[in-house]
């Protein structure tokens, strides 16, 4: 049986190798068979292709044609839009009104009532007036730089600076030889701190520069030509042991004084420069000798700078001495207080010499200070609530009944209150004792 099985399946191997080149050899017999009809297929596509090219062909004519005709039509269009008339537009006429604002000014009777076009009503209303160009002033060759200033200085304040400190001058600087002045602002309020001034002539410029380093609003300016670019000029050569910041004055500080000196040394050390008016030495309260510094005022400032020139002046006693100039209280400037009724009280406080603030001495006039109307009216209503509330504590227990409590000034009830006896006064009772 085994042997049956392995012959049956080497004929079913065989049967199915034979049944499949038959199938090969039909396929084969079929394409060729199909090749003429394929071969027929792709010459009848090119054939299609050809005809297709030859119409494209006899119709680039045409196109071209319909090319022209729309160029042609664009020509025509741009001459006809550049004929045309352009559109005038008059920019001097205002505003032309809306219907409803139309409608109020024919209600009005400014306009009359055949008007309805808006245009013809804002020129009938107010025509505009063409603005006259604003000529902006030419900068001039004789311009000075102003450094140093500070942000709140304004044209206003620069303009009376020049004017002020030239007035004493031969040729005073006026108001109309700046003629233009330059500010330039960092905000509203504020200036980036320097300005240029121009001047008609070299003169005036000349004049405006020798006004360097002078006080401008708590400052002190620093003034150059316009062209120059360098910085702050230097400061001269000072005198070694002498303090050249501060400013000349009669008064003349010495220190570093041995303690054995005494006024008459002092008067003969300095009297070679100068009239000497006073000389205050600082001594010690319980032995009288010197402290080791005085001031000594001069009559003039040139005798208090002679000192400093000299130098044969500057050693007492083989001790090298330490010379400036002191502040002249004559010359202190005295700063005028607040409006209002609080700031009169504080200045004739520091006046007196009671309670804070700085001294003031007698020398230096106390400015009387205008009270506005807000002011006036401030303190007559004070003045009534006073009068009223000391009525109401005088008036006994019907004005204190009428008045309100919270009304009433601090004090006042226990001023209007009956003073006791202070004296011992006699018992008039009975006696009561518990057993």
């Amino acid at each position: 049986m085994a042997f049956e099985k392995v012959g049956s399946s080497s004929k079913d191997k065989k049967e199915r190798k034979v049944k499949g080149e038959k199938k090969v050899k039909k396929v084969k017999d079929v394409q060729v068979d199909d090749q003429p009809a394929q071969a027929e297929d792709v010459d009848e596509k090119s054939e299609k292709r050809k005809k297709r090219k030859d119409v494209q062909v006899e119709d680039q004519p045409a196109q071209a044609e319909d090319v022209d005709e729309k160029s042609e039509k664009r020509k025509k269009r741009k001459a006809t839009e550049t004929e045309e008339e352009e559109l005038e537009i008059n920019l001097d006429l205002a505003k032309p009104p809306s219907k409803k604002q139309l409608r109020q000014l024919k209600k009005a009777g400014k306009i009359s009532e055949d008007i309805t076009d808006p245009l013809e009503a804002a020129a009938v209303i107010a025509p505009k007036k063409p603005k006259a160009e604003a000529q902006a002033p030419k900068r001039s060759d004789y311009s000075v730089w102003v450094g140093n200033l500070s942000f709140q200085t304004t044209k206003a304040l620069l303009k009376d600076f020049f004017i002020t400190r030239t007035r004493a001058k031969e040729t005073p600087l006026l108001e109309e030889d700046m003629t233009r002045i330059n500010v330039p602002m960092k905000s509203k309020t504020e200036n980036k701190g320097f300005a240029y001034v121009d001047f008609e002539t070299k003169e005036q410029m000349d004049l405006a520069v020798s006004l360097s380093e002078e006080p401008l609003n708590g400052r002190r300016v620093l003034i150059k030509p316009g062209s120059s670019f360098e910085g702050r000029p230097e400061k001269p050569a000072s005198i070694p042991g002498v303090d050249a910041s501060k400013p000349p004055t009669r008064i003349l500080f010495v220190g570093n004084l041995p303690f054995e000196t005494k006024e008459e040394d002092l008067r003969d050390q300095f009297g070679k420069a100068g009239n000497i008016r006073k000389i205050r030495m600082m001594t010690f309260e319980d032995s009288g000798k010197c402290k080791g510094f005085a001031f000594v005022d001069f009559e003039t400032e040139e005798d208090a700078t002679n000192v400093i020139k000299m130098r044969n002046l500057h050693y007492l006693e083989g001790r090298k001495l330490k010379l400036e100039f002191g502040e002249d209280r004559s010359k202190r400037t005295r700063v005028i207080p607040n409006r209002g009724e609080r700031a009169r009280e504080e200045a004739e406080r520091a006046a007196g010499g009671s309670g804070g603030g700085r001294m003031v001495h007698q020398s230096d006039p106390v400015a009387e200070v205008p009270m506005t109307e807000e002011e006036q009216h401030r303190q007559k209503s004070r003045e009534g609530r006073e009068k009223k509330a000391g009525a109401g504590a005088g008036g006994g227990y019907k004005g204190w009944k009428e008045r309100d409590a919270r009304t009433i000034a601090p004090g006042a009830a226990l001023a209007a209150a009956p003073r006791a006896k202070v004296g011992i006064v006699e018992s008039k009772g009975t006696k009561v004792t518990f057993d």
